[in-house]
């Protein structure tokens, strides 16, 4: 897989992603509890997840990687009713090795995160990966290839 193969892949991740995100907070532009009425909204989470461990991190990598749409689905942050294009799920499968660096990973508050990824083989790269808190868990929300 080329460099370039990559930077796309992870392209059409953040775009997929980042219009998950915009379908879901448009409408009145707030997030609510589905289970509260429509004249309340539900108060923000405060809520941030440990750090990701090691074996997490191992996991979501090999999520990612899988090749498998369900698979992929619990890497990322993305509504089930979100449609994800099936040649994502593929060319994220043909990244060789994935290692999501623990010893990079920072809360940046809000119920967010950053760390590095590195893919290994031919087309080596690294990534900063941005993390959302979602049910108490953390899913990727983002990629940006590192220069």
């Amino acid at each position: 897989m080329t460099r370039r193969t990559l930077v796309v892949t992870f392209t059409v991740v953040l775009v997929v992603i980042g219009a998950a995100i915009a379908f879901l907070l448009r409408g009145s532009g707030s997030v609510t509890d589905a289970t509260t009425s429509s004249s309340t909204t539900a108060p923000p989470s405060t809520y941030v997840p440990p750090p990701l461990t090691k074996e997490q991190a191992t996991a979501m990598a090999a999520n990612l990687t899988s090749g498998s749409e369900e698979r992929l689905r619990q890497a990322i942050a993305i509504s089930p009713q979100q449609a994800l294009d099936p040649a994502v799920a593929g060319q994220l499968a043909s990244i060789s090795s994935m290692e999501l660096d623990i010893a990079t990973f920072r809360v940046e508050g809000d119920g967010t995160a950053r760390m590095t990824a590195r893919t290994n083989g031919p087309a080596a790269a690294v990534w900063t990966v941005a993390l959302v808190a979602v049910d108490g868990q953390w899913r990727i929300s983002w990629t940006e290839a590192t220069p």
